[in-house]
């Protein structure tokens, strides 16, 4: 049985910084018994043919990944592969839209080096 409940987030964990920006995958296990595996794929389509593993050999019971090679402003589908070894399952997709650098946007749309000058509404994904 596929996993369930698939769930991603972005999040720019250093604003003072430029880099920082992660993605975080989350899931819950299969129902299946036995030794289960899994493996995190990305894709910008929602499409799992394509999709690039961004982590894999997952332990059951971790049902948590963070992509620390997401792309600010790129919109990712994530898909959840469990294998016991001889089958495959995928779940459904869940999409994401990677946050921009807080730092990067700050300097170039805003040409100030404080953080603090602007807040980020990600209703309008832009700076007030």
């Amino acid at each position: 049985m596929a996993p369930t409940n698939v769930s991603a987030s972005s999040i720019d964990i250093d604003p003072v910084n430029s880099g920082g920006v992660r993605n975080t995958v989350t899931w819950t296990d299969s129902s299946s018994v036995g030794s289960l595996t899994y493996t995190v794929k990305r894709n910008t389509v929602n499409n799992l043919n394509g999709a690039a593993p961004v982590g894999s050999n997952i332990p059951s019971g971790q049902q948590t990944y963070t992509d620390m090679t997401a792309v600010q402003g790129t919109r990712y589908y994530y898909f959840i592969e469990v294998t016991d070894g001889t089958d495959t399952v995928a779940s459904d997709a869940d999409d994401v839209l990677t946050v921009n650098d807080a730092k990067i946007a700050v300097n170039n749309n805003y040409l100030t080096q404080d953080p603090n000058a602007f807040v980020y509404d990600p209703g309008t994904d832009s700076f007030m």
